[in-house]
């Protein structure tokens, strides 16, 4: 990926670049927001976390079906 972003500004004309350029801050602040939201855990579906507590009364994070609790 790294290779690619490097590689990318040979194969994009001046115009392409400077219309990316210009939406980056856009994209910046999405991105920022998106990882707010999910970091306040609302519990809005499909953004926020999910938490379980575990035997020892911590909360953990669950990504997966398959719980492993120790």
């Amino acid at each position: 990926m790294m290779l690619a972003i490097g590689m990318l500004p040979k194969f994009l004309s001046f115009g392409s670049r400077q219309k990316i350029n210009q939406y980056l801050p856009i994209y910046t602040l999405f991105l920022a927001v998106f990882f707010v939201i999910r970091g306040l855990g609302l519990g809005i579906p499909y953004m926020s976390p999910q938490f379980e507590k575990s035997n020892t009364g911590q909360a953990i994070t669950v990504c997966h079906t398959n719980k492993i609790l120790k």
